[in-house]
């Protein structure tokens, strides 16, 4: 299992890029990020995640899994997945360019809530953003297709508040991917419906391989 400690990036923001502050931030400097115990042998696990100055990179091979499992995940820390009720917002998980790789089909987001329920949401639209950065969106008004589990009592509500759980990666053809996290952030209804560049066809596949 890899735990490291993110230092603060000097990032420039380009025209047209959010001023807001992030719901969460994979470059900050007080958050502990780590890969879920047991899905990389620990002589491997150290390399799964690594700083880089795009972000948070996060890496999956196929050859130096401790088991057969069909995604990796990311845990998020309590303190930074609490820091808001996240219950009926809809949010973007931000990447600095697409997954690299074959391996990666689509990359789902968990929300626990307050009876301990785990949620798991996919995308339900991507583009990329004035910046060039390749966008998730996730609505989580939207309970079609969402897949829960756990919880007393396991009602398939949501209920406030919900905090962010984890990051799982699901995994398709190939062996080897990366990808690199950037932020969470919120995004208005409106500006989701306008038009955006294609992106490329892998991001759209809906739910595990």
């Amino acid at each position: 299992m890899k735990i490291i400690m993110m230092p603060m990036l000097g990032l420039a923001m380009a025209a047209g890029a959010s001023v807001a502050e992030p719901l969460v931030d994979f470059v900050a400097t007080d958050t502990v990020w780590r890969v879920t115990a047991g899905a990389y042998r620990p002589e491997f696990a150290a390399g799964q995640l690594v700083r880089t100055d795009e972000g948070l990179v996060i890496r999956t091979d196929c050859a130096k899994e401790a088991r057969s499992a069909k995604w990796l995940t990311l845990d998020v820390p309590r303190a930074a997945g609490a820091r808001t009720d996240w219950n009926g917002r809809l949010i973007a998980l931000v990447m600095p360019r697409p997954p690299s790789g074959r391996m990666m089909s689509n990359i789902a987001l968990n929300f626990i809530d307050r009876e301990g329920e785990t949620f798991q949401f996919f995308a339900v639209g991507t583009h990329y953003n004035d910046c060039g950065e390749l966008v998730f969106v996730y609505d989580l008004k939207n309970m079609r297709g969402v897949s829960s589990w756990g919880g007393k009592p396991a009602d398939g509500r949501l209920d406030s508040p919900v905090r962010f759980g984890s990051v799982s990666i699901h995994y398709g053809g190939g062996d080897t991917g990366e990808a690199v996290l950037s932020r969470v952030e919120n995004v208005e209804r409106e500006a989701a419906a306008a038009p955006r560049r294609e992106t490329p066809s892998f991001v759209l596949r809906r739910g595990p391989p």
